[in-house]
């Protein structure tokens, strides 16, 4: 599975990899590396990279959505398209852009931390 186009997915690897190389580097200021209580944290402009990413590659706003599902198969008959809508509430999209306050101590990025990062959607057929 592919989650970004090749000038994204490098772009991506630059901002983990200098946020791994500040904490390795840094390892003396902190105990320990995956946990942000008494952790290290970045410096501002090397979080502001990764809290850009996110923003520009976050979609799931609050609104309503609908989705189809398309399953084929050789044998054309047993071939279905379902359609489907879900709602997207504020609350879901905060707890799913909950994980940028951990940016700034490599959380999200290159460890992650104990948090809820998911949300249950009620997906209904249209």
């Amino acid at each position: 599975m592919r989650y970004f186009e090749r000038d994204n997915e490098k772009s991506y690897l630059k901002i983990e990899g200098d946020l791994l190389a500040d904490s390795r580097s840094n390892q003396n200021k902190f105990k320990s590396a995956d946990t942000n209580d008494d952790g290290y944290e970045h410096p501002k402009e090397l979080v502001k990279p990764a809290s850009d990413f996110f923003e520009k590659h976050f979609c799931w706003k609050a609104g309503e959505y609908s989705m189809s599902i398309n399953v084929v198969t050789d044998c054309k008959s047993a071939t279905v398209t379902k359609k489907y809508r879900f709602t997207i509430f504020e609350s879901h999209e905060e707890t799913l852009t909950s994980i940028k306050e951990y940016f700034k101590y490599g959380g999200g990025i290159y460890w992650n931390p104990q948090i809820k990062t998911n949300a249950i959607l009620e997906i209904t057929e249209i």
